[in-house]
């Protein structure tokens, strides 16, 4: 107890003895071990406190993180428009079937002017 042995309790014990008398001793022992269950009530509730914050700390500390999680998150998410790439347009497909007849008769009009060229200077297949 207090890292005191044996021989040291003794020599207190008889000094105290000595100081407050064979009468009042009981009453002093009495009065210092009300006072030693009083300091370590106060010391458990300290310790308590203390671990209580600790708690509060912690769950403050995990909160927070989840915040700035949330945060890193929409920021990732909420991309400026202009960021995102618009698709370029397509050009228009043209499924135009373009027969012999048709480029004699001048029905290849529809078709661009480079396509009705190419297929009129095309031969003519071989039956």
């Amino acid at each position: 107890m207090f890292g005191l042995g044996f021989q040291e309790i003794l020599v207190i014990a008889v000094v105290a003895l000595i100081v407050v008398g064979p009468k009042r001793l009981p009453q002093v022992g009495q009065a210092l071990g009300r006072a030693l269950a009083e300091f370590r009530r106060a010391s458990d509730e300290f310790r308590r406190g203390l671990e209580d914050d600790e708690s509060l700390r912690t769950v403050r500390k995990t909160g927070e993180e989840i915040r700035n999680a949330g945060r890193d998150l929409k920021a990732k998410i909420a991309v400026p428009a202009e960021a995102i790439a618009k698709p370029k347009p397509r050009p228009p497909i043209v499924d135009v079937a373009v027969t012999e007849m048709d480029v004699a008769s001048g029905a290849a009009s529809a078709a661009e002017p480079d396509d009705a060229e190419a297929l009129a200077e095309a031969p003519a297949p071989k039956a």
